[in-house]
């Protein structure tokens, strides 16, 4: 799914001002301008910050039913709880690709939890504090797989998801089978 064309965008707006002039019990003049001026706000966004949360809305509204469908169904109550007294944490100059400053700056992160010898190493970004967060929940993700086994979220989401798979293959399997018993009654070929 693409970004919007231009002209998709001037029909909507046409669309909208249309159906503000058929309201009946709404100030159509209020209505009208309040169109106009979102259109006009929203005519050129140039801040970075809104041009991504517009881009990442749609993303997430794509996303948001296998989200939903998740949450119901998985227990976080056994997911264990990360101390910072339990965590060895240390900085580490990058490598790999990116040129010479990933290699000159200290942004790789490896943690380590001492009581069950985990050890984890990011390098997802060229910052530390977003390198020191994903690594944490790198960390809590395979401390809740050896700790939980079956019962971590992981594996209830990898169960939730052979499920919801094998659900739709029996959906589409029967439909073919429906459509063949239609085309042997209908005699089509």
């Amino acid at each position: 799914m693409g970004l919007p064309k231009k002209i998709e965008i001037l029909k909507l707006y046409k669309d909208l001002l249309r159906y503000g002039q058929e309201l009946k019990f709404t100030d159509k003049e209020y209505f009208q301008k309040r169109i106009k001026k979102e259109f006009k706000q929203n005519k050129v966004v140039t801040d970075e910050t809104d041009i991504n949360f517009k881009f990442e809305k749609g993303i997430i509204l794509l996303l948001r039913k296998t989200v939903i469908y998740y949450k119901k169904y998985i227990d976080y109550s056994k997911v264990p709880v990360l101390k910072e007294s339990d965590l060895y944490e240390q900085f580490v100059k990058g490598s790999g690709p990116g040129g010479s400053k990933i290699n000159t700056t200290s942004s790789c992160v490896v943690l380590k939890h001492i009581p069950t010898g985990l050890i984890v190493k990011c390098q997802k970004t060229r910052f530390l504090n977003q390198n020191q967060s994903i690594a944490r929940e790198l960390l809590l993700t395979k401390l809740d797989n050896l700790l939980n086994g079956n019962d971590s979220v992981e594996s209830q989401k990898k169960r939730l998801a052979e499920k919801r798979s094998l659900t739709c293959r029996l959906k589409k399997e029967k439909l073919k089978q429906m459509k063949e018993t239609w085309k042997e009654r209908e005699s089509v070929t």
